[in-house]
Parts: structure tokens; C-alpha cells; sequence
């Protein structure tokens, strides 16, 4: 099967826009997930060494 322009064109459209949806797809997953994971244990630590050493806050 010849492929027309339009195909051709479609495909190319076709193939940037799902390279352009994996690309956030994997920014948010992966990229953000670890920045929020990083935080979350900081906080945690933090907050033991804290009461380890008496100087947590009080809630």
C-alpha cells in the first residue's frame, strides 16, 4: 500500500503527539514522584532526628 501525503502527514502528527504524551507521562511518574518521595523521607527524618535530640516540635 502507497502512502499518500495526508497518511503520511497523519502519522506524523500521530507520532508526535503520543511522543509528547509519554514524555509527560513519564515526567510526572517518575520525575515528580521521586521529588515528592525526596521530601516526604526528609521530613520524616528530620523529624525523628528531632525527638531524638529534643527539640521536635509540639503539636
Amino acid at each position: 500500500m502507497q502512502l499518500t501525503e495526508k497518511h503520511r502527514q497523519y502519522w506524523s502528527k500521530n507520532l508526535r503527539i503520543t511522543s509528547i504524551l509519554l514524555a509527560i507521562w513519564f515526567f510526572v511518574t517518575f520525575v515528580l514522584g521521586f521529588y515528592c518521595l525526596i521530601i516526604w523521607y526528609y521530613a520524616r527524618y528530620m523529624n525523628r532526628l528531632d525527638q531524638e535530640h529534643g527539640v521536635a516540635e509540639e503539636e
